[in-house]
């Protein structure tokens, strides 16, 4: 013990005294060490299971906050929607249950909430109706669900029904007003009509959220983030100062020549550099004054057999054919190159098969690869069939 002490963790005792090691395994004390020096958890599933029983975690959220290095494991193997398969998922703003307090001396309360936990800390902690009845009568009521999870709008309807039943069968109500508030927390913090004209004073969510911090608290907390926010670019990219026919002008001002186009307009050949343009203004194969018109477009088209070779052997025609919305025209009969989405299980099943593990796979099949990475379910189906890096037993 005295020589495990000396060490900063686990790893490097059992890396600088090997054969004290192999004592200690022997004679059984290996988890006594482990008590006293810090050492590295190599997470599986059953753990994970355990930790989130244990801990009663109800959330993905909730497993996250609680052991960052558990939920960093499942998420990169693909776990995290089979650990909490079986959990009900959480409400938010547009999830609501209607329940309702009945008392033994004929009152009720009916009300909705996204959180039931929450909400009844609060009707028994905080200033309430049902706090109010409860202290002046010292009666405990019965918390009664009245539904699942509702879309706000049925929600809100069916709690002002909830009331008028109560109300017709004889039950004293404990609401002050009629039914159908979303709650009072939204009520006092934020309308769709304050965020969304916030929103709109931005230009990427990262401005948002440093301009508007609480704001953006909020949307996250009430699931408002895409129907805010969802209009923004992933990727902001200036205006542009300079259109295709302002260009064109100064191009054919100074000759069709680069150099001339960088010293007498350096805005103009700033942005074709910074939008990877040069090529379609500046092409080896573009012709000055060219009498291309769509049926030459098209019949050059035929000359080849995929986008991509049109793409490698004539940019020019590539690009006319863009700038004036010929695509449907033109690459209708051409190959395209396929794109994630365009992939299906029998693409990546065969990638499976042709690979023994998961780095083969990448380096040879990248894009099978990437595509089952997107898809859930083909991400857990490729994790259980290919092996990956196994780590060494920690003993």
């Amino acid at each position: 013990m005295e020589i495990a002490a000396s060490c900063r963790d686990f790893a490097e005792f059992r890396r600088k005294y090997p054969q004290v090691r192999s004592v200690a395994q022997a004679m059984g004390w290996i988890d006594d060490i482990k008590a006293i020096l810090p050492h590295k958890t190599y997470w599986n599933r059953e753990m994970c299971e355990q930790l989130i029983r244990e801990n009663g975690y109800k959330t993905k959220e909730n497993f996250r906050q609680g052991n960052a290095g558990a939920h960093s494991w499942a998420y990169r193997h693909g776990m995290l929607d089979a650990l909490f398969k079986d959990m009900e998922a959480p409400g938010n703003y547009n999830r609501k249950k209607i329940y309702v307090y009945e008392f033994d001396d004929g009152y009720a309360y009916v009300g909705l909430t996204d959180d039931l936990d929450r909400r009844e800390y609060q009707h028994k902690n905080e200033k309430s109706p049902v706090k109010d009845h409860i202290d002046k009568t010292g009666l405990e009521p019965e918390r009664k669900i009245l539904s699942d999870w509702l879309e706000k709008g049925e929600a809100q309807v069916y709690e002002d029904e909830m009331i008028n039943t109560y109300a017709a069968a004889g039950w004293k109500m404990l609401n002050s007003k009629k039914g159908g508030s979303l709650g009072r927390k939204r009520d006092l913090l934020y309308t769709i009509d304050d965020l969304k004209a916030a929103a709109h004073t931005c230009c990427r969510r990262k401005e948002f959220k440093d301009k508007y911090p609480s704001m953006y608290e909020f949307l996250l907390n009430h699931d408002l983030l895409e129907e805010v926010l969802g209009w923004m670019p992933k990727f902001y990219m200036p205006p542009l100062r300079w259109t295709d026919e302002k260009i064109n002008e100064a191009i054919e001002e100074c000759g069709y020549s680069k150099k001339a186009l960088a010293e007498k307009y350096p805005g103009a050949y700033e942005s074709l550099c910074r939008y990877d343009r040069i090529e379609e203004f500046f092409g080896n194969k573009r012709k000055v004054n060219t009498n291309r018109t769509r049926e030459s477009a098209i019949e050059e088209c035929r000359q080849y057999t995929s986008l991509t070779k049109l793409m490698q052997e004539n940019s020019a025609l590539y690009y006319y054919i863009r700038r004036h919305h010929l695509e449907d025209d033109c690459f209708k009969d051409l190959e395209r190159m396929k794109m994630h989405a365009d992939y299906t299980w029998d693409d990546i099943e065969a990638a499976i098969n042709a690979s023994r593990n998961l780095t083969q796979m990448r380096n040879e099949h990248t894009y099978e690869y990437r595509a089952a990475l997107r898809n859930p379910e083909w991400r857990r189906e490729l994790y259980r069939r290919l092996p990956s890096r196994k780590h060494k037993s920690n003993l």
